[in-house]
């Protein structure tokens, strides 16, 4: 270790990058809020969630209830995202990790969406941590140290919290034991990630039990598959033979089934505002109706999923995130932290971020179209040099993009900021290696 690698030195990076990632939310006057945000704050006091969401994000939110704010969640989130770009900055055997640490921060909380996801009251700031963790753990085993223990302890602390997160886990640790069998990762590497994949699965139906009295993921997760199948018009079709057999719920709004899922789920069908007949029918039928509709026509659900998932790839806008919510936000508010409502009504957010948001969906889409193409040259040149380190880290991140994009365009809901929240990692990994890429491009030059 030399005087760039002091603890002086690491302590000002991460105040820094603390301060980087901060400001966002600072500038607004409050966290920002989403419309799932509400479900969240009631289940940090009450443990009782609505049948589409996991609890233990909850517990997140709960870290305000001492202080009497919801402040106290985004220096948490802050302070793991931050933590999986030290050990980023950490993989190179070489010194100057506290500069290529602020280079990645500084970086992605200029020119990417990155620290205002950190400041969203949402599962989204933990899905690019869960992706960076895993892919540390199987390209750092030997190189991190002590600190291949933090990424793995960042794995179940990051996928626990949506199921989306838990579905890309569980890709990523079946690369894993692949990449070790063709010896690519260490067999310890592999066999801890996918061990640490498996506590964050079994986490939530977990803690579901001893709050909830069921031991139990996503109740409503077959009710948004569903929604997936009427927005590819493949139920619509279907339903003749259907309705035919038995009167389904669904038969009873044959004439509401048009626009896309969140029409479906939230709109004039309002399957979850229980404007088409109680919710339990809705989680009782709809896994026998994905299920026929989808070995009716398996060729064409499989299609429908790859393409709403390319176009999931390619979204790095906020979409309607950051959108004034104190419409929605100040009944959930008034019931937990009244004290906050005036600072909500204050925010930022409240009178508008157009903005920022036209900066998030045309600078920050630029560049970070630009860290996907960094992570790929990344790639291509680390598996022709015999880098198996960056190749294993690069194509780890790429496929934890993809698998983003597949677990939420391709089975929930296609959505400007699910891949927002995590494109900006192909930004971070390039700064963080960018004199690797420098010294690598100038030896295939010569």
């Amino acid at each position: 270790m030399d005087g760039r690698d002091s603890p002086f030195a690491w302590t000002l990076a991460l105040t820094l990058g603390f301060a980087a990632f901060l400001a966002p939310a600072v500038w607004n006057g409050f966290p920002f809020v989403f419309y799932d945000s509400g479900d969240y704050i009631e289940a940090a006091f009450s443990h009782e969630m609505p049948p589409f969401r996991l609890l233990p994000y909850a517990f997140v939110v709960a870290l305000g209830r001492p202080v009497g704010s919801p402040w106290a969640a985004v220096p948490f989130q802050i302070t793991v995202q931050l933590a999986v770009l030290a050990l980023l900055a950490r993989l190179p055997a070489t010194p100057g990790a506290p500069k290529r640490f602020l280079l990645a921060a500084f970086g992605s909380a200029l020119l990417t969406s990155a620290p205002w996801f950190a400041g969203l009251l949402m599962p989204d700031a933990f899905a690019a941590p869960a992706i960076l963790a895993a892919a540390l753990v199987l390209a750092g085993w030997t190189r991190l140290g002590r600190g291949r223990w933090l990424a793995l302890f960042l794995v179940p602390l990051c996928g626990m919290v949506h199921a989306t997160h838990l579905i890309v886990l569980a890709g990523l640790s079946g690369l894993g034991l692949l990449l070790w069998r063709w010896n690519q990762v260490p067999r310890a590497a592999a066999l801890a990630l996918a061990g640490a994949t498996c506590v964050a699965w079994l986490a939530p139906p977990a803690l579901h039990a001893a709050t909830q009295g069921g031991w139990f993921y996503n109740r409503g997760g077959s009710v948004f598959l569903l929604a997936r199948l009427v927005s590819a018009g493949l139920v619509q079709e279907e339903l003749p033979r259907l309705c035919a057999d038995r009167p389904w719920r669904i038969c009873a709004i044959e004439d509401r089934l048009y626009g896309d899922e969140n029409d479906f789920l939230w709109g004039h069908g309002g399957v979850f505002f229980g404007r088409a007949g109680p919710i339990g029918d809705w989680l009782g039928e709809s896994p026998e109706l994905v299920r026929r509709v989808v070995l009716a026509h398996p060729g064409r659900t499989l299609g429908f999923v790859v393409r709403t998932a390319a176009r999931q790839a390619a979204a790095f806008g906020p979409g309607d995130v950051f959108d004034p919510l104190a419409f929605h936000m100040q009944h959930a508010l008034e019931r937990r932290w009244p004290d906050a409502v005036p600072h909500l009504l204050n925010a930022r957010q409240e009178h508008g971020l157009a903005g920022a948001k036209a900066w998030l969906q045309g600078t920050g889409m630029v560049t970070m179209a630009v860290g996907q193409a960094g992570l790929i040259l990344i790639l291509v040149l680390a598996i022709r040099c015999g880098d198996s380190q960056c190749a294993v880290l690069a194509g780890l991140v790429l496929a934890g993009l993809l698998g983003n994009a597949l677990a939420c365009g391709g089975l929930s809901s296609l959505a400007d900021r699910y891949q927002a929240r995590v494109a900006w990692l192909g930004v971070a990994v390039v700064l963080a290696n960018t004199g690797w890429l420098s010294r690598r491009w100038r030896a295939q030059r010569l």
